[in-house]
């Protein structure tokens, strides 16, 4: 039992190490222009994939591990209400990406399925998604996770964060091979267990993100006020067959070879209800 005790404090501390080293090593910030906000939907996706598609990376960073503590201390690592409360597209200026550091992100598109709900999950939208791992799959495992940007006329975007669980799918690479939602259980791994922590600091409950801030605002920025929203949404994958459990190659590469107008997931509600749709119009791009 102490040998399994003291192999997870040590697998944590490598971690923890992990994560400040980004925090030094990554650190990129875009600058928007001041009428931004203003602008409508279209035009702000537009402007946006324009940053990403021009600045590809060249050689993907490596997911790795194996990394050294450069510095000591890190202000601000830790707090993360500025992030989680930050209303722009841009990151906070000082901020820092530690989780899900590296992922790939496409132009999409939310097509709506006739449904009661009100604002986005009745007039759609358009958007960004951006898939990758939580942690490189190394330390704990493949741990999927996408984040969905909606763009909106004259207003600030509306944000959502769909996983399957922080205790991830172990050694299967597919990525597209278990259902995302809204909502997880608390993981049982010790690593992930204790990080979850950090996000109590910002958020009550870290397992369960609510989407009722896409049925209070359409895509033309329309408020609504008597909304209707689902509880929890699940994220279907439309083609769990294109990348096999045991893959070897780098997700980011593998993802340049999907084709635009595909379609990612089908979204359905607690009900069971299909809803929506997310449609790649775009291929992916590695920035």
């Amino acid at each position: 039992m102490n040998y399994m005790y003291n192999r997870q404090i040590k697998n944590l501390f490598k971690t923890v190490l992990f994560f400040l080293f980004l925090g030094f090593s990554i650190s990129s910030r875009a600058e928007l222009p001041e009428n931004y906000k203003d602008l409508s939907a279209k035009d702000k996706q537009s402007l946006i994939w324009k940053n990403v598609s021009e600045n590809p990376y060249e050689t993907l960073p490596k997911l790795t591990t194996q990394v050294l503590l450069q510095a000591l201390g890190a202000p601000n690592l830790l707090n993360l209400k500025p992030t989680l409360n930050h209303d722009s597209d841009e990151v906070p200026r000082g901020r820092i990406k530690f989780i899900h550091t590296y992922g790939s992100c496409a132009l999409i598109e939310w097509k709506p399925i006739e449904n009661s709900y009100t604002g986005m999950f009745r007039s759609g939208g358009l958007g960004i998604a951006r898939l990758g791992w939580g942690v490189p799959p190394q330390l704990v495992g493949y741990i999927p996770g996408m984040a969905i940007k909606l763009f909106i006329d004259s207003s600030s975007s509306v944000n959502l964060q769909v996983m399957n669980s922080l205790d991830g799918q172990g050694k299967n690479a597919n990525y597209f091979s278990k259902n995302f939602s809204n909502k997880i259980d608390e993981p049982k791994n010790f690593i992930i267990r204790t990080l979850a922590n950090i996000f109590k600091v910002a958020t009550k409950n870290p397992f369960y993100l609510p989407v009722d801030h896409l049925a209070r605002i359409n895509s033309q920025g329309l408020q609504i006020e008597n909304t209707n929203f689902p509880d929890v949404l699940f994220f279907k994958p439309r083609h769990p067959e294109w990348i096999p459990a045991n893959s070897k190659k780098d997700l980011r590469e593998t993802l340049l070879y999907l084709e635009p107008s595909e379609v990612l997931y089908d979204i359905y509600d607690d009900k069971s209800t299909l809803i929506a749709t997310l449609e790649m119009k775009s291929k992916f791009i590695n920035s």
